[in-house]
């Protein structure tokens, strides 16, 4: 690595912001502290990155850019120290360009506007006019049967909590997806929930699915929390900027299976998903960074089913990776509860007659949007009751 380095010195000059981005988030990534490389990176994107700051005014020019800032950012960030000019400098980068971004928003919007205003009057002038009533009824009927929003009208409904300049922060219950990306759970999708809310003329960024409709993290389907979201490209980039400089903190509450010590512990251990029909995190030598704070604050010992405990764990996490917390929960022997992708031998099942491991892994799996294990095999159906995480002398079913 140090041939490498003092290499890559001497031409990064010539390097564009992608590559300065790439090179500090490799090094980085191998947690590689070479800091006169390091400093040369600072240096070459102050000069590099504001040349194309100042021509950079389509979609596309501003997308690649900002995502060579937050990457360059969060490697400078992650072997500190972080020179204060070079970090206010790309800040100020980024806030230009989400600024610049708005303003291509805006008038996309208006033109889509008009557009749709001249299609409502060659719509009511058209000789269809008498089928109209009929027409929209059916269409309404259509659209409302094949709704992803409508499959969570029975869950509790996400609350808006704070609504900021360009910031938005929801409290998303149990049930709810934050489908930055396609959902194909079934779950309730949050972005449905938020433009029912925020229209696409005023708010073109929560219905752009490209940039994740202004979500800047996510909560797994069966967990509750604050979400934050970015309803402008100004407010986006800099709660991306913050959570890539870990200037965000993010703390979690968790029930896990045994008993875990009372007291701090970290668990610093990469990670890496094993892309498949089913998407899991796997800790390991090999991987991205990633590090958890745990501290222990109840043991429950209480159960219908003898020899099952369980922990309540508050997790800070420093790096933000898919399924961490399940992930590193899992690494230490302590997996989070009623959880059958990360610990399916340690979900157990149980009725009056019937105690001992989960049955076939086809129907255990992780809770979707109605919170509840998947249906089981007919012939257990009414006998099968999911483990909680009960209190000493209550009940553990559900």
């Amino acid at each position: 690595m140090p041939a490498i380095a003092a290499s890559s010195i001497l031409t990064i000059e010539s390097f564009d912001p992608q590559g300065l981005a790439m090179t500090a988030w490799a090094f980085a990534s191998l947690k590689v502290d070479d800091r006169p490389l390091l400093d040369a990176i600072a240096a070459a994107s102050m000069r590099t990155i504001w040349q194309k700051v100042k021509y950079a005014f389509s979609d596309g020019d501003i997308r690649s850019l900002s995502f060579s800032i937050l990457a360059l950012s969060w490697a400078l960030a992650f072997l500190p120290p972080f020179d204060p000019e070079t970090r206010a400098a790309l800040q100020g980068y980024l806030q230009v360009l989400g600024h610049r971004s708005d303003k291509n928003a805006a008038a996309t919007a208006s033109v889509t506007s008009q557009h749709r205003r001249q299609l409502g009057r060659l719509s009511l002038s058209a000789s269809a006019l008498v089928h109209r009533g009929e027409m929209m009824e059916s269409l309404a009927s259509g659209l409302q049967g094949s709704s992803t929003y409508t499959r969570g009208a029975e869950a509790d409904k996400p609350k808006l909590l704070i609504r900021a300049r360009g910031m938005l922060v929801l409290c998303k219950p149990p049930g709810w997806e934050v489908d930055s990306v396609a959902n194909q759970s079934g779950a309730a999708c949050l972005s449905e929930f938020l433009q029912d809310h925020f229209g696409q003329c005023d708010f073109p960024l929560l219905h752009s699915v490209g940039y994740g409709f202004g979500f800047v993290h996510r909560l797994d389907v069966a967990s509750s929390g604050l979400v934050l979201v970015g309803s402008t490209f100004e407010g986006l980039f800099a709660l991306q900027w913050q959570k890539s400089v870990y200037g965000i903190e993010r703390e979690y509450l968790v029930v896990s299976h045994g008993l875990e010590v009372f007291g701090l512990r970290t668990v610093d251990v990469k990670v890496k998903i094993l892309v498949g029909k089913v998407m899991r995190t796997q800790t390991g030598d090999v991987g991205l960074p990633a590090a958890s704070y745990l501290r222990t604050i109840a043991q429950l010992l209480g159960s219908a089913v003898a020899g099952c405990r369980h922990s309540v764990i508050a997790i800070r996490i420093h790096t933000g990776r898919r399924h961490q917390i399940r992930a590193h929960t899992r690494a230490i022997g302590h997996p989070t509860a009623c959880d059958g992708w990360y610990a399916p031998s340690a979900t157990t099942l149980f009725s009056k007659g019937m105690f001992g491991p989960a049955p076939a892994r086809a129907w255990v799996r992780t809770p979707r949007w109605d919170g509840e294990l998947s249906a089981p095999p007919q012939e257990l159906e009414g006998q099968v009751f999911t483990v909680v995480a009960p209190a000493r002398g209550s009940s553990a079913s559900t």
